[in-house]
């Protein structure tokens, strides 16, 4: 008797219907009018009944991504006709396919958990609003906590900080979440620096006279720069006038962006000297003060300056005529 009983059990469909009749094609797929999804992308096997005779119809539906939600969008909407398309292009050739479902499917999107991108995400929109990189760098965050860890989070219920007190954000670096009722959740990110730099194309000596034809703009990682200054020129014009009569301050390897620290030029601002702090806010307000620089440096470089008024120290860009000019 328990013999007939499990060969009945092995010989049923791989997906019974609620219904009694039995399904007559050789492949249905019934989905309702509004589905919740809890990923971004979306799998007809996670969000529709399949039946099929064959095994091989029923794994190919199973983990078709018939769709993925649009960015910043918790829901949408795709028509019937779209969706009996996408799972025709999946099966074999005049396969028989009953789809039952309304005209048009809504889909709802709730996540379990916070997804690594989201996190990633989080501490780029943070490191830029406390301004803990600069505006002209590019962050690349990689989370480098197990995205197990993350499902423990509800998405939009934290509270993001970082854990330690560092004037700029590179490398790796410990986050704590917080959630809600309180717990505390320690996480790890990997915050790579790029930017657009002048790269040299050969060697250089100790001494020797550069020339810009020698040097390529390319994006590279700058995260192992600290302390230098990028050579800032936006057009090939302005660099080769940054380069006029200058030599090799140290030896430049080849495949290296071009910093301030190795070019040896007279300087246009000196220590000490006197001259007109700009600061310009987001939307264009420009308000002037005096100060004076405290090292050298050439137009383009980020430099520090004592305020005349306050005495505060401001960072700001070296321009023409002599101001240094500080983004707000």
């Amino acid at each position: 008797m328990w013999l007939s009983k499990f060969l009945f059990l092995m010989l049923l469909p791989f997906c019974a219907w609620a219904s009694p009749s039995a399904p007559k094609a050789e492949v249905e797929v019934r989905i309702e009018a509004r589905v919740r999804v809890s990923s971004t992308n979306v799998v007809l096997g996670d969000v529709a009944t399949i039946y099929a005779k064959r095994g091989a119809d029923f794994q190919a539906l199973s983990g078709l991504v018939i769709s993925r939600f649009p960015d910043d969008q918790k829901e949408f909407k795709l028509p019937q006709m779209y969706l009996e398309a996408r799972i025709r292009e999946a099966l074999p050739p005049q396969t028989q396919l009953t789809l039952h479902g309304p005209q048009e499917i809504a889909f709802e999107l709730h996540k379990m958990g916070v997804e690594p991108k989201d996190l990633a995400l989080e501490i780029e929109r943070l490191a830029r609003a406390e301004k803990k990189i600069p505006e002209s760098v590019e962050l690349e965050v990689l989370p480098l906590t197990n995205p197990d860890q993350l499902k423990l989070l509800q998405p939009g219920s934290f509270h993001l900080e970082s854990a330690s007190q560092q004037a700029e954000w590179r490398g790796e670096m410990p986050f704590k979440l917080i959630q809600a009722d309180g717990t505390l959740i320690w996480v790890k990110a990997k915050l790579r620096w790029f930017a657009q730099a002048w790269v040299a194309q050969k060697n250089y000596r100790l001494g020797q006279a550069l020339t810009s034809s020698d040097f390529s703009q390319q994006r590279v990682e700058v995260t192992h720069l600290r302390g230098e200054n990028l050579i800032i020129a936006p057009s090939s014009e302005d660099f080769a006038n940054r380069l006029q009569s200058a030599t090799a301050k140290r030896s430049i390897m080849a495949n290296a962006p071009l910093t301030s620290s190795m070019v040896a030029k007279i300087p246009d601002g000196r220590l000490g000297q006197l001259l007109k702090v700009v600061f310009v806010s987001d939307s264009g307000i420009r308000v002037t003060t005096d100060g004076a620089l405290l090292s050298n440096g050439i137009v383009g470089d980020e430099l520090k300056a004592r305020l005349r008024s306050s005495k505060r120290i401001v960072t700001g860009r070296l321009m023409e005529g002599g101001t240094l000019e500080v983004n707000l």
